[in-house]
């Protein structure tokens, strides 16, 4: 079962309860089936709406790579960093949606932030109801942001044709049921426990997922697509880099999920401006991961990952 991530506007915050779309699609969030995000933009578009502040607490926070972003002549910080490597595009996508102005209102410039995040993110959707952004959604995806830019019941027209064609019911409770089934581990939209993922050739493991006392542990080893080793995973061990060119970064805290010595609750690993390892804990304590990029020793791709989709390449599956 995949979970769609979607990342909504400040407009789209349902305080009130009176948007049916995000009512449906907020109760597939409270069952797991699905995730909504804010980004760190959010809060501070909300501080003076307090209900919508207080909404807002349902829904984690996802920031950028570029940490702190200042309005001028403003004191407060419009953005926070995240666990994304991932380059910002924040002026590119102003230019699309906006023009070329030099001076952009603010909240124009905030709307550019929210896409922007969710689109490090690698977001499946962003829901607004802004017309400049849904105008300008076909030109975002031909510049190559992968996160769709859409109305709330579009998206959640999508999400339950997903769930009706893959698993014959868009019933919240049926759809909770059938995620409980499935392993703690999702890859893609593929569910696994323990398992190891080696080399066919040289026995050797690329990926394996470890089971611990408070969860489960990643090992992996990260190569550039040239096969060259850059980073080592291993559990309790402290990040072995091997050259420039991997770049972790980590939302640690207590969690059931290890990574190297540390436990946090989402991860990514990036590779020239590339996402080579991605993954975060449900609010049902499994683990999804929605991108890998995995290369054996000759530089072939040995296990991708883009988001529902788990693709194997002369690989060995041991279960445990």
């Amino acid at each position: 079962m995949y979970i769609h991530r979607i990342v909504i506007d400040t407009n789209r915050i349902n305080a009130r309860g009176n948007l049916e779309p995000m009512n449906r699609l907020e109760a597939l969030h409270k069952a797991g089936i699905v995730e909504i995000f804010q980004t760190s933009t959010l809060k501070p578009e909300l501080i003076p709406y307090p209900q919508g502040l207080e909404k807002s607490k349902d829904y984690i926070v996802i920031g950028g790579s570029t940490g702190g972003f200042y309005l001028p002549n403003d004191n407060m910080s419009y953005s926070g960093p995240g666990t994304t490597c991932t380059h910002t595009r924040l002026t590119q996508i102003q230019n699309i949606i906006f023009g070329q102005q030099k001076d952009l209102i603010k909240n124009d410039l905030l709307d550019a932030l929210h896409i922007d995040q969710a689109n490090q993110n690698d977001a499946d959707f962003f829901v607004t109801y802004e017309k400049k952004i849904l105008n300008a959604a076909s030109r975002l995806s031909e510049a190559g942001i992968r996160t769709k830019i859409c109305n709330d019941k579009f998206c959640e027209t999508e999400v339950r044709e997903y769930f009706e064609l893959h698993y014959g019911t868009s019933d919240v409770q049926r759809l909770s049921a059938r995620l409980q089934e499935i392993g703690p581990i999702l890859l893609g939209s593929n569910g696994y426990g323990e398992v190891s993922f080696s080399d066919n050739e040289t026995g050797e493991i690329l990926l394996a997922f470890i089971r611990t006392q408070t969860g489960v542990a990643i090992q992996a080893i990260i190569r550039s697509s040239q096969g060259c080793d850059l980073l080592t995973i291993s559990p309790n061990q402290p990040f072995l880099f091997h050259r420039p060119g991997a770049n972790v970064s980590m939302e640690v805290g207590p969690s059931p999920l290890l990574v190297g010595n540390k436990e946090c609750r989402a991860f990514s690993v990036e590779v020239s401006e590339n996402t080579a390892l991605a993954g975060r804990v449900l609010k049902n304590g499994k683990l999804l991961l929605y991108k890998l990029a995995i290369y054996n020793t000759s530089g072939k791709l040995a296990l991708q990952i883009e988001r529902g989709t788990l693709m194997i390449h002369n690989v060995n599956l041991s279960f445990s």
